[in-house]
C-alpha cells in the first residue's frame, strides 16, 4: 500500500499535532503492508529517528504557495502524479477536487475558557451525525474521531442536556481507539449497541 500524507505539521516547530502525526506514522511503518510513505509539504520536513531511517518514506517538497492554497491548489497534482492507495488529511481539510480515498483529521476543540465555543461545537457535531443518518439510511457508516466528537452524541442518546457536558465530562469520557456501537432503526430510533468498547487492545 502506498501512502501519502499531509506532512506540514512535520516542520521543525514542533506541535501537539506534529507530535501525532509523528507517532502514527512510525506506528504504520511498522506494517509490511504499508510498501511506500509518502510526506508532501510546503515547507521543509524534519524527520528524523524512524522516519529518516526508513527507506520506505520519501519526502516531497513543493514550495510556493502555503497553508490552503497549496493543499487546495497544489496537492491534487501529486495525488494525480504519484496515485496513493491513501491520502491522510492531518490538518482538518482534504483536497476538494481529488478523486482519492483520504482519512481526515480532526481535532478536539475543547475549550474551558469560553464554554459558548463548546456549545455551538456540539451543535455543528449532533447536526452533522443527524445529517450522516438522513444520508446513508440503512447503511454502515465509520466515524473515526476524538472523544470530544463522541460525547455529545452519547449525551443526545442518553437524554442529558447539553449545558450539564462538563458535569458529564469524566463519565462519558471514551478512552483512546474505543469503539462504540449505535443502531439507527425507523421504529425504534437511535439505540446504543457497544459503548466505549477496548477489548481489541
Amino acid at each position: 500500500m502506498r501512502i501519502a500524507y499531509d506532512a506540514r505539521p512535520l516542520i521543525e516547530q514542533r506541535t501537539g499535532i506534529g507530535r501525532y502525526v509523528r507517532c502514527s506514522l512510525e506506528a504504520l511503518l511498522a506494517y509490511k503492508e504499508v510498501q511506500e510513505m509518502l510526506l508532501w509539504s510546503s515547507r521543509t520536513i524534519v524527520k528524523g529517528g524512524v522516519l529518516g531511517a526508513d527507506p520506505r518514506v520519501r519526502e516531497k517538497v513543493q514550495r510556493g504557495w502555503k497553508g490552503n492554497v497549496w493543499l487546495q491548489l497544489v496537492l491534487p497534482f501529486l495525488l494525480q502524479r504519484y496515485k496513493p492507495d491513501l491520502f491522510h488529511a492531518t490538518l482538518f481539510l482534504p483536497p476538494f477536487f481529488a478523486r482519492c480515498p483520504a482519512v481526515v483529521n480532526i481535532y478536539d476543540l475543547t475549550v474551558y475558557r469560553y464554554p459558548a465555543t463548546m456549545e455551538e461545537k456540539n451543535r455543528r457535531v449532533l447536526d452533522f451525525y443527524n445529517k450522516t443518518v438522513k444520508r446513508h439510511p440503512e447503511e454502515t457508516v465509520l466515524w473515526v474521531t476524538h472523544g470530544g466528537c463522541i460525547r455529545p452524541i452519547l449525551m443526545m442518546l442518553k437524554g442529558i442536556d447539553m449545558k450539564r457536558y462538563f458535569d458529564f465530562f469524566k463519565e462519558l469520557k471514551p478512552d483512546n481507539t474505543s469503539v462504540s456501537i449505535i443502531e439507527v432503526d425507523k421504529v425504534r430510533g437511535h439505540s446504543l449497541q457497544l459503548v466505549n468498547c477496548t477489548k481489541h487492545l
